[in-house]
């Protein structure tokens, strides 16, 4: 089973306003927006947590 790809997208969106959109891209090819946030900290964090929650080693219930 192939796992979905994350992405961080920088968007400017006013003279001086950026969002980081984070990009799941997943392996039949669909890519789908799944967080909007204000910094690319809060947005790598969102990566990490989500990669991690979908590892195969942590989901062993």
């Amino acid at each position: 089973m192939k796992s979905s790809t994350y992405e961080i997208v920088e968007v400017f969106y006013a003279q001086n306003e950026r969002q980081y959109r984070v990009v799941e891209k997943k392996p039949d090819g669909k890519i789908q927006d799944v967080a909007r946030l204000t910094s690319r900290e809060k947005a790598q964090y969102y990566i990490d947590v989500r990669t991690q929650q979908e590892a195969p080693e942590h989901n062993q219930w």
